[in-house]
């Protein structure tokens, strides 16, 4: 499963429960367990605020940890560091790149 984050950053915080749920609408028929999941976070602009990473910490944990496999794509060193960093934190064994062709490439291996 890939899914792009689109360059819109979220205006206030509740907005972030809003659209978790959004997602787990989407997918709440699937199987997760068997499927990857690789998210493009490329468009966005980061943002580490303590307010922001409270409200997001249980929602993205919760996220990844229902899929076999997570893996992303980011632009930056620092969009990876802190993707690693919310690893560590999640307790998450998950795959970061910096281009399509090696994600690809991760998520086909899973199929």
């Amino acid at each position: 499963m890939l899914v792009r984050r689109t360059s819109r950053r979220y205006a206030q915080l509740q907005e972030i429960s809003a659209s978790f749920t959004e997602i787990d609408d989407a997918i709440r028929l699937i199987d997760t367990s068997v499927y990857s999941l690789l998210i493009d976070l490329r468009p966005i602009v980061g943002r580490n605020d303590p307010a922001f990473e409270r409200e997001l910490a249980p929602l993205r944990s919760a996220l990844l940890h229902r899929f076999c496999r997570a893996g992303f794509v980011v632009r930056t060193t620092i969009g990876r560091l802190q993707l690693e960093r919310y690893f560590a934190a999640d307790g998450l064994d998950a795959e970061v790149f910096d281009n399509d062709d090696d994600a690809a490439l991760w998520l086909a291996a899973g199929d």
